[in-house]
Formats: C-alpha cells, sequence, structure tokens
C-alpha cells in the first residue's frame, strides 16, 4: 500500500521516481540496479505553452498519425481528416 500511495500522486514532483520506486522492498526481488538503465528526464515545456483546443486537437493528431507499431502494417491504413 505504501508504493501505491507514492506512485499515484498526481503532482509529478512529488511522486516517487521509478528508480526509488524499484527500490522498494515490493521489487526487491526483480530489482537490478547494474541492468536498470536511467530514462532522460521529461520536458514538459510542450505541454506548459498556452494553446487553444484547436492547437490541442491538432498536435495530438499529428502525434497519433506519427505512431508506427512494431511490426503493424500501416501500409493499408488510411487516415481521412
Amino acid at each position: 500500500v505504501d508504493l501505491l500511495k507514492r506512485m499515484l500522486v498526481l503532482d509529478c514532483d512529488e511522486r516517487i521516481s521509478a528508480n526509488d520506486a524499484l527500490s522498494h522492498p515490493y521489487f526487491s526481488q526483480y530489482h537490478d540496479p547494474d541492468d536498470e538503465p536511467e530514462a532522460m528526464p521529461y520536458d514538459q515545456t510542450l505541454e506548459s505553452k498556452d494553446r487553444t483546443l484547436e492547437e490541442w486537437k491538432e498536435l495530438v493528431f499529428e502525434e497519433v498519425k506519427s505512431f508506427k507499431a512494431a511490426g503493424s502494417k500501416t501500409d493499408s491504413l488510411q487516415v481521412e481528416q
């Protein structure tokens, strides 16, 4: 319960880091400090800008269009606007 409480904090500055969560006793049998690469810090500048709803829709739509799942057959996929 302790780990869940710390992981489910909405404020990312207050939330437990992935590294600290992996060091929690709950994950002790899976934790291998020599085989856990650290991710780069997340850049929130895109989300911090003031945008209209239409601008957000366009950004999300472009992101969805650019996604390609591993092993997927996207050649036959047609996206209409």
